[in-house]
């Protein structure tokens, strides 16, 4: 009796088939962890590690706009071109938005504050939950920086008062609220705060008083946990006056970069990206951004390495901006492609990178790959053992069916092999053909990173 067994056709058509699957399987859980864009999100980042956004505004429909609750993390370990971010969601939060957001010097908690209530996210258990219920907090747009060294989290002008300028400083260890005093100002809303490690103390920028028809600051003070309060004679390109932009730290706090916000109220959108040298209070300007949609206010922005990163943010009428820029910080150009801070070369405008081994292209195509070459192999090993096995020693098999009345007397079909539809298996077979796929080609060589 002959011993059928599937073609090699059959086979890699069932191959090809499950290989499909698979790809749509990664294209359709991509799509599905794709988040909206959003301005005035609360946003956190890890130098090389993550850029953490929750919640924001995503448009403007008056009294009707509601806070998003959606969490997720931007891969700062891998490259990836701007128009393709590699995210990562997280467990949903509540509904917020505003500056007031860090993360904890251990970098296991994420905290928040929102319309007068803090908020914490855990990396380990996944999970948000309020916080420090007997605080009240400000509902204006706060900030909040985490000292390094000791763990405690500042908050200017936390308490929203308007006759006094205090400071908030939270210990999450335990749980506790404290007050510092803060210089006489009239300033209590809209500044830039960051942490500055170079300094060992916090840097407060700009700011506007409460009265709609005064310009913001340009002023700049620091705050020392040992020192106390100072101020900061500024020199160099200073920016122009500006409100709901980005201040964040670089190179260990060495640095501050601003970009963007808006005059006016909103009026006059800002594309300008300005660098402050902390050890000689001097700014420099960089080239303004000339992307569709540069011009914003109210973005998310993360430093990583030599690269400074914005994401959404508004344009005029609060519509929502849904794209992402990178400015490289060592060469001063805004570039097309983020890549990781073990780089060690700097990439010119329009640059493309080598697909990265851990891009989320590289990642896809890998497992749709890989998942083809084991099934393969595992199609062509089932192929060579049924073609190798030993003859059979019944009689039956031997003499062949006698029903068959084309076999030989050995048992084997005088009947040509259709090899398009099956196999039979033969002892006087030649060595059997390789089912492997091809060598598949190296990734292109990938420039220095």
């Amino acid at each position: 009796m002959t011993r059928l067994v599937p073609s090699l056709k059959s086979t890699l058509l069932l191959l090809s088939q499950i290989s499909a699957l698979l790809l749509s399987a990664s294209l359709s859980s991509l799509a599905h962890a794709q988040p909206k864009y959003a301005h005035s999100a609360n946003s956190a980042f890890e130098e090389g590690v993550a850029f953490y956004i929750h919640g924001g505004m995503p448009s403007y429909d008056h009294k009707d706009d509601v806070p998003l609750t959606q969490t997720f993390a931007i891969d700062l370990s891998v490259s990836w071109p701007a128009n393709k971010p590699v995210f990562k969601q997280l467990p949903d939060g509540p509904s917020t938005s505003g500056p007031a957001s860090t993360l904890s010097a251990d970098r296991k908690t994420w905290f928040i504050v929102y319309a007068g209530t803090a908020y914490t996210f855990s990396f380990q258990s996944d999970k948000w939950e309020p916080v420090l219920p007997g605080t009240s907090f400000s509902d204006e747009r706060i900030f909040a920086v985490t000292d390094p060294e000791t763990g405690l989290i500042y908050v200017p002008f936390g308490t929203g008062s308007q006759t006094a300028a205090t400071m908030l400083k939270v210990d999450l260890g335990s749980n506790s609220v404290d007050s510092v005093a803060m210089p006489a100002t009239n300033l209590l809303r809209d500044y830039y705060v960051a942490w500055s490690a170079a300094l060992h103390g916090l840097i407060m920028f700009g700011g506007v008083t409460t009265s709609l028809e005064d310009e913001p600051s340009t002023t700049m003070s620091i705050y020392s946990p040992q020192a106390g309060w100072s101020s900061a004679t500024l020199g160099g390109d200073i920016p122009v006056p500006r409100q709901f932009g980005c201040f964040k730290p670089a190179y260990g706090g060495s640095k501050m970069v601003l970009f963007g916000g808006s005059r006016n109220f909103g009026r006059t959108l800002m594309n300008d990206i300005f660098i402050l040298d902390v050890a000689t209070n001097t700014w420099h300007q960089g080239p303004n951004a000339t992307d569709d949609g540069a011009a914003r206010e109210f973005p998310s922005c993360a430093v990583s390495g030599h690269f400074f990163i914005v994401w959404a943010g508004a344009k005029e009428w609060l519509q929502v901006v849904d794209s992402v820029m990178i400015y490289n910080m060592r060469t001063n150009q805004w570039i097309s492609n983020y890549y990781p801070p073990d780089s060690d070369t700097d990439y010119e405008v329009g640059n493309v990178p080598s697909p990265s081994k851990r891009s989320l292209v590289a990642i896809i195509l890998g497992s749709v790959f890989a998942g083809l070459v084991v099934l393969s192999a595992i199609g062509a090993a089932l192929l060579c053992w049924a073609r190798n096995k030993p003859e059979p020693h019944s009689v039956e098999e031997r003499v062949g069916d006698p029903y068959n009345r084309s076999a030989k007397p050995d048992g084997r079909s005088s009947e040509p092999i259709d090899s398009k539809e099956t196999l039979v298996i033969r002892t006087d077979d030649g060595p059997g053909r390789s089912n492997n796929p091809p060598a598949l080609s190296g990734e292109p060589k990938s420039e220095s990173t």
